[in-house]
C-alpha cells in the first residue's frame, strides 16, 4: 500500500527546499562580495585548517623581518661608526708620525698633542654612542657607557665594563644574528702578545712569563762611571753626567784632535783656548755618553776605557743593581701589580725604556700615552721620543686593525641579513598566494553559482506555488 503525502509534508518538504537555495544564494553572495571563499570554519574546515596554518606561518616571517629590520638597523648604525673610529685612528696616527719628524720642536708637538687629546675624546664619543636608549658598543650590558674614566693607582684611565658578549637578535627558525659588536673587541680587545721594550736602553725581557697591563716605565739610572785613561784626561764632574753603562773603549786621535767612545763617532775636542775642553761628550753607537775633562790633557794619543754601572727600577723607587749577565731579572710594581723579568745582558744605557705589555692596552690608553710624550714633560731628547712614539705606534696600529676587522664583520652581518630579508618576503609573498588559493573566490565560478541558484529558488517558489493553490475540491471535481 503507498504511503499518503500529507499536505504538512508538503509543506516542510518545500520549506526546506527554499531554506537550501535561500542559503546556497547567500553563501555565494557573501563569497562574491567579500571575495573569500571561506569566510568562516563551517565554510570548508580543511580548507581553514590549511588556511590558519599559512597565517601562523606569515605571522612568524612578519615577527622575523621586524627582527631582521631592526637587526640591520643597528647593524648599519654600528658600521658607520666604526668607519668613523677608523678615520679617527687613522688621522692620530698621521699626527704622531709628523711628531716622531727631527725637524719639530716642542712646541709644535705641543700642538699635536692637544689634537690628539680631542681625536681621543672623540673616539670615546663614538665607543659610548646610544641609540634608542641602549648603548650600540655595550654588548648584552647596553644600558651603562661601555667605556668610562676611572681612577686607577692615582691615575686617570679609560676602562671598559661593557658586557663582552654580543646582543642577538633571531631572524629566522633557529636562525640568530649578532647585532652589533661588543666595545671591548673594537677598542680593547685583549691578546696578549709578550713583552716588549721600546729599545732606548738596550733592555730585553727575561725568560720567565711577565705580568701587566698595558704601559709601564722602566728606569735605568747611572750611578757611577769607571775610567782607565790617562794624559791628563779625566771624567768631569766625575762621571755624574754620564749615561754609559757597561764597558767601552776609549781612543783619542792626537793629530785630528778627536775622542770617540766605542764604535760611535768621533767627536771634536775644542781648542785649548777656547776653555771648552770641560765638559767633552763622546757618545757611543748606542747613544749612551761619557763627560770628558781635557782641560789637563798632555796632547798625545790615547788608548783605554770606561765603564759605567747602574740599577734599574719599574716602581721608579726600589732600584736593583745591573748585572749586565742576569737573564731573568725579576722586578716588581707593588702599586699596579706589575712583575716584568729583565734581561740586563743587552742594557747599554741609562734612560726610562717604555715597557709595553703587547696587545693588553685599550686604544685610549695608547692615545693617551702618545698625548704625555708629546707634551714631553721630563725632557726626552728626539731620539728617546722617536723611540716611545714607535712603541706606542705599534699598538695604535693593532687597535687600528681591530676596527678594520670589526668593520668588515658588521658589514658581513649586515649583508646576510639583507639577504635574510630578501628571502623572508619571498616567502612572504609565496604563503600569500598559497593563502589565497585556499581562501580567495573563483569570482566566475561564484557569480555562475549566484546565477543557478537563483534559478533554482525562482522553480522552487513556482512550483510550491502552484501545489499550494491545489486543495482537496481540486481532487474532488
Amino acid at each position: 500500500m503507498a504511503a499518503r503525502i500529507t499536505q504538512s509534508q508538503f509543506y516542510s518538504v518545500l520549506e526546506s527546499n527554499l531554506k537550501t537555495n535561500y542559503g546556497k544564494l547567500a553563501l555565494y553572495q557573501q563569497q562574491v562580495s567579500s571575495g573569500k571563499r571561506i569566510n568562516r570554519p563551517s565554510d570548508d574546515p580543511g580548507g581553514s585548517a590549511v588556511a590558519l596554518a599559512l597565517r601562523n606561518s606569515q605571522a612568524d616571517i612578519g615577527r622575523y623581518l621586524t627582527a631582521a629590520g631592526d637587526a640591520r638597523s643597528r647593524l648599519d648604525e654600528s658600521a658607520v661608526l666604526a668607519n668613523d673610529a677608523n678615520a679617527t685612528l687613522a688621522s692620530v696616527r698621521e699626527l704622531v708620525v709628523r711628531g716622531m719628524s727631527d725637524t719639530m720642536n716642542a712646541s709644535s708637538r705641543q700642538a699635536l698633542a692637544n689634537e690628539i687629546e680631542q681625536l681621543g675624546l672623540q673616539l670615546l664619543q663614538i665607543a659610548n654612542t646610544q641609540s634608542d636608549g641602549t648603548y650600540l658598543f655595550g654588548g648584552t650590558n647596553s644600558k651603562q657607557p661601555p667605556f668610562a674614566e676611572v681612577t686607577v693607582n692615582g691615575q686617570k684611565r679609560i676602562v671598559w665594563q661593557g658586557s663582552g658578549s654580543a646582543a642577538r637578535a633571531t631572524i629566522g627558525a633557529g636562525d640568530e644574528v649578532e647585532t652589533s659588536l661588543p666595545g671591548n673587541q673594537l677598542f680593547a680587545k685583549w691578546s696578549p702578545t709578550g713583552t716588549k721594550y721600546a729599545g732606548l736602553t738596550g733592555a730585553r725581557a727575561g725568560t720567565s712569563k711577565d705580568q701587566g697591563v698595558a704601559f709601564e716605565e722602566l728606569t735605568v739610572r747611572h750611578d757611577a762611571t769607571n775610567a782607565v785613561l790617562g794624559a791628563g784626561i779625566v771624567l768631569a764632574n766625575g762621571g755624574a753626567n754620564d749615561t754609559l753603562i757597561g764597558t767601552r773603549s776609549v781612543e783619542v786621535d792626537a793629530a785630528n784632535n778627536q775622542v770617540r767612545l766605542g764604535t760611535g763617532a768621533w767627536t771634536p775636542i775644542p781648542s785649548a783656548a777656547s776653555g771648552q775642553r770641560t765638559g767633552v761628550i763622546a757618545k757611543d753607537e748606542n747613544g749612551a755618553e761619557v763627560h770628558f775633562d781635557f782641560s789637563a790633557w798632555s796632547g798625545v794619543d790615547l788608548s783605554g776605557s770606561a765603564t759605567g754601572t747602574g740599577s734599574v727600577s719599574i716602581d721608579g723607587t726600589n732600584f736593583t743593581t745591573i748585572d749586565l749577565t742576569e737573564t731573568n731579572l725579576q722586578l716588581t710594581d707593588a702599586v699596579s701589580g706589575a712583575i716584568i723579568h729583565l734581561n740586563t745582558t743587552g742594557i747599554t744605557r741609562s734612560g726610562r725604556d717604555l715597557v709595553n705589555f703587547g696587545g693588553t692596552s685599550n686604544a685610549f690608553d695608547i692615545i693617551g700615552g702618545l698625548v704625555a710624550d708629546l707634551r714631553n714633560p721630563s725632557g726626552m731628547s728626539t731620539q728617546e721620543l722617536q723611540k716611545r712614539l714607535g712603541s706606542r705606534l705599534v699598538e695604535l696600529d693593532a687597535k687600528h686593525d681591530d676596527v678594520l676587522v670589526g668593520l668588515s664583520a658588521l658589514g658581513s652581518r649586515s649583508a646576510r641579513t639583507t639577504d635574510v630579508q630578501e628571502r623572508l618576503n619571498g616567502r612572504s609573498i609565496e604563503l600569500q598566494g598559497r593563502l589565497e588559493k585556499v581562501e580567495d573566490v573563483d569570482l566566475t565560478s561564484a557569480v555562475l553559482e549566484i546565477t543557478r541558484a537563483q534559478q533554482t529558488l525562482e522553480l522552487v517558489q513556482s512550483t510550491g506555488s502552484r501545489m499550494l493553490r491545489t486543495s482537496l475540491l481540486d481532487y474532488l471535481r
